[in-house]
């Protein structure tokens, strides 16, 4: 039981030996451990006492042969908490120190069987290593050449795995047989860590509603840098002929933070500027062409999707310009969320245009129409809550509903459960909805205007006209304010008639505010006529309502 307390400083890079010679023979016919476990301790507490495990085996036996230059392990065998380790070595004692390893492990991890075989040759300096594997159905080869000593050791890298179904290792991951090949080296100009190509191949691609995952291929060429990785010249294939191409971009959140500690001006503490940045940053350049939505999720409408996305985030701002295309609506916008500075707050800026989106072709039974809309937003959204400063502007143009024309203007400010501006102007088919002022707290006052001629024109089961003046005053919780109306001639859905409606109300805040209510009505009844084509009589022919007194008393 060996216990280690982790040191600060930085371990010097390792140096390539001048020799492996020893100046005697030796021979262990039988080497044996019955356990070994290292321990960490606390960092510089004075404490004694050791904590996590770092490692341990168990059952660990050997037999070790050497001449003084070539020296073997004949044999080595040891059991790990995952599983049984097995292995056999030769190393030549003077450079490159010849190489020959072969060895095994079966058992298993996180409850998945796992068998491994890896062999090694060349020498020490410049192995070259392969390793095979088998887990669940999944087999795998990786091949790699490294130089030990060297700053970036990995010079080559190959990699083939078969069947690999996400959905056997968690299980609300959706369920493919993906196939993967790899073939990276290290660039001779030295500009990089690997590069080459990469091929991912789904051999069972299904939708999402049907825990599927809509891809049948990913191909592209790595560049793996020590300060970023990219993928080149990507090129997703997705059911039909949709196809995703472009680049993306992670720069490594080390990299990211030595940039910021060079341009600080004052030193910041250890790991400060990298806790800043955990996720480092990623760019995309995405090109979409011939997607099928409903190849994606059934549920969704056939309608085909294109244009471009370009995005680049890291933990503290995500900014995204798209340039979209949906069956014959167009979408350009452009969207930025940003942490503020020492606070939880995220700082929300949104602006697009909206053209030629027809509802009935992504909505079943949705009305005809066609819409052009300009929008701009911007918004302080608290990590719990309503947001405190939100603002949204709209314009409505060139649109229409069944064939009526369609317009509108607005502009609409949130501040918690307060709307200090509400400035609409709706129009549909010759009918209008206007608002203006401020609603949710005290001494704001909200006008509504409806004047409605030709409700029969919104093909909503309505006719007639309406009319609607009134001011919105109180809060969310103890609404106040007054209100006159008026209506005409109108047919309801249901097939009822009402001859003719007015009245006015009036309710004063605070639980003894002053409230009334007056309603007039006259012909209700049934619009359908009867056998002989006569209209029917009326249910009531005329009706008044009257209420008066406070909200906690009043009498009707």
């Amino acid at each position: 039981d060996v216990a280690q307390r982790p040191g600060n400083e930085e371990a010097a890079p390792a140096q390539a030996p001048d020799s492996l010679e020893l100046p005697f023979s030796l021979r262990v016919d039988e080497l044996a451990v019955g356990e070994f476990v290292l321990r960490t301790l606390p960092g510089d507490t004075g404490e004694t006492s050791a904590s996590a495990v770092l490692y341990s085996f168990k059952e660990l036996n050997a037999a070790l042969d050497s001449n003084g230059r070539r020296h073997r392990i004949e044999a080595l065998t040891l059991s790990l908490p995952q599983g049984r380790v097995a292995l056999s070595a030769s190393v030549d004692g003077q450079q490159p120190f010849a190489l020959d390893l072969q060895g095994g492990f079966a058992g298993s991890v996180e409850g998945h069987a796992l068998q491994l075989a890896v062999q090694a040759g060349n020498s020490v300096m410049e192995p070259e290593i392969q390793l095979d594997g088998d887990s669940d159905g999944i087999v795998a080869r990786i091949e790699a050449r490294l130089e030990t000593f060297a700053q970036a050791p990995l010079r080559a890298l190959k990699l083939h795995a078969s069947e690999i179904d996400p959905a056997a290792f968690v299980a609300t991951a959706p369920s493919a047989a993906f196939v993967v090949d790899a073939a990276l080296a290290a660039p001779a100009a030295g500009e990089g860590l690997l590069a080459g190509p990469i091929r991912i191949e789904n051999r069972r691609p299904g939708t999402i509603d049907a825990g599927g995952l809509p891809l049948t291929g990913v191909a592209g060429t790595l560049h793996w840098k020590s300060d970023e990785i990219v993928l080149e010249a990507l090129d997703l294939s997705l059911p039909d002929k949709g196809r995703i191409g472009g680049r993306i971009a992670w720069k490594l959140p080390q990299a990211m933070a030595a940039a910021e500690q060079d341009e600080s001006a004052e030193p910041e503490a250890d790991g400060a500027v990298a806790a800043a940045t955990p996720i480092g940053q990623l760019f995309a350049a995405l090109q979409l062409k011939d997607i099928d939505l409903s190849k994606l999720d059934s549920r969704l409408p056939a309608q085909i999707l294109a244009g471009r996305v370009d995005a680049e985030g890291d933990a503290g701002r995500q900014h995204a310009e798209v340039e979209l295309g949906l069956g014959k609506a167009q979408l350009s916008a452009r969207a930025e969320l940003a942490q503020l500075e020492a606070s939880s707050v995220r700082q929300l800026d949104i602006r697009g245009k909206l053209r030629a989106l027809e509802p009935a072709a992504f909505i079943a039974g949705a009305p005809p129409a066609r819409l052009n809309l300009d929008f701009d937003g911007s918004g302080e959204l608290p990590a719990e809550g309503l947001p405190q400063a939100a603002k949204l502007s709209f314009r409505i143009a060139d649109s229409h509903l069944r064939g009526k024309p369609v317009a509108g203007e607005g502009r609409l400010t949130l501040a918690g459960e307060r709307l200090p501006e509400v400035a609409l102007k709706l129009q549909l088919a010759g009918n209008r909805l206007d608002t203006n002022g401020a609603w949710g707290a005290a001494g704001d006052a909200l006008a509504v205007r409806l004047d409605a001629p030709d409700l029969a024109a919104l093909e909503l089961g309505l006719a007639g006209k309406a009319k609607l003046d009134g001011v919105l005053r109180g809060t969310l919780a103890v609404p106040a304010g007054e209100l006159k109306f008026s209506a005409d001639g109108l047919r309801l859905p249901g097939d009822v008639r009402l001859l003719g409606a007015r009245g006015d109300a009036r309710l004063d805040a605070g639980a003894e505010g002053p409230f009334r209510l007056a309603v007039d009505v006259r012909g209700l009844g049934p619009a359908a006529r009867d056998a002989d084509g006569l209209v029917q009589p009326d249910w009531v022919s005329t009706a008044s309502v009257r209420a008066e007194g406070r909200r906690d008393a009043h009498r009707i």
